[in-house]
């Protein structure tokens, strides 16, 4: 995301091919110092707005750290309407599950988001904390894993 960060009006055009836009989801590291991940999230929430200034509509991605990151990394999200999250990175180990859905409970409980839509693999975990909280959700399969067989199988 960082030759978007750096030109973005270069890719203005491409994206207004498109319905939406998601947002950029600069990452906010556990293992980041703290103003750092604040300059992503600050870096997430300018791209989207300059985005709809130039007519695209954006759905914001929603990302936070550890629970500390629940103070501010909500800020500048609307309240309801849609949002997107990824769980690409965060499945592999308990801590960062779990990390995860307390994230995505604190993002509902204080946004009320009409509908998630989900990057990566959705685990029961998830489905559950969606499900009680009433918020519908839509998965779209991250295909990384996929587009690395097929160059190991093509040798591309």
């Amino acid at each position: 995301f960082d030759r978007v960060w750096r030109t973005p009006e270069v890719y203005v055009e491409q994206l207004e091919r498109y319905p939406a836009a998601l947002s950029p989801d600069f990452s906010l590291y556990t293992n980041y110092p703290v103003p750092l991940q604040q300059w992503d999230h600050y870096r997430n929430q300018l791209m989207g707005a300059w985005w709809q200034a130039q007519g695209l509509t954006v759905i914001p991605t929603v990302s936070w750290s550890d629970e500390a990151s629940f103070a501010w990394c909500f800020d500048g999200l609307p309240e309801g309407g849609d949002a997107a999250v990824s769980t690409v990175g965060v499945l592999r180990q308990d801590e960062t599950l779990l990390l995860f859905e307390h994230g995505l409970h604190a993002f509902i409980e204080r946004k009320r988001p009409s509908r998630i839509l989900l990057y990566g693999q959705m685990r029961a975990e998830i489905g559950a904390i969606l499900c009680r909280e009433g918020v519908k959700w839509r998965v779209f399969a991250h295909g990384q894993a996929e587009r690395v067989k097929w160059r190991d199988k093509h040798g591309r």
